[in-house]
């Protein structure tokens, strides 16, 4: 049931139209590595992704376990806009919308950390329009 309203949200917040069986799935994996993990486990909860987003600063451990397990956020806390576009491809339908989305959220402040760049990517990404 969890997993259903995870998903539900998902597409209410970036209006996706379709998400493939397979992207569901790559995305519901990622979700629990970083869930089995003590140190970015977040309240159950905050897996819909509003709320996630609403308590984006208190998960971001979360936030940047998740962005980087698939692979939108480097190591290092950069952003990986080719991996970043490749997974809005995944999501959207419109390749411009992509484009733009990829534009605006694909960056990192000089002062800011891995953990806040994943924070702010993902912010961007859900509030994207």
């Amino acid at each position: 049931m969890k997993f259903v309203i995870i998903i539900l949200c998902c597409i209410a917040a970036v209006s996706i139209d379709c998400l493939t069986d397979a992207y569901i799935a790559r995305i519901k994996s990622l979700v629990d590595q970083c869930q089995a993990n003590p140190t970015t486990r977040v309240p159950d909860e905050w897996l819909d992704l509003k709320v996630l987003e609403k308590n984006a600063e208190q998960a971001g451990p979360h936030i940047l376990c998740r962005l980087q397990k698939l692979g939108t956020i480097k190591e290092n806390g950069d952003v990986d806009a080719a991996a970043l576009r490749k997974d809005l491809l995944d999501a959207f339908e419109d390749p411009t919308k992509v484009d733009k989305a990829v534009t605006k959220c694909a960056r990192r402040e000089p002062n800011w950390s891995a953990e806040k760049t994943a924070i702010e990517n993902f912010k961007c990404v859900l509030n994207f329009n």
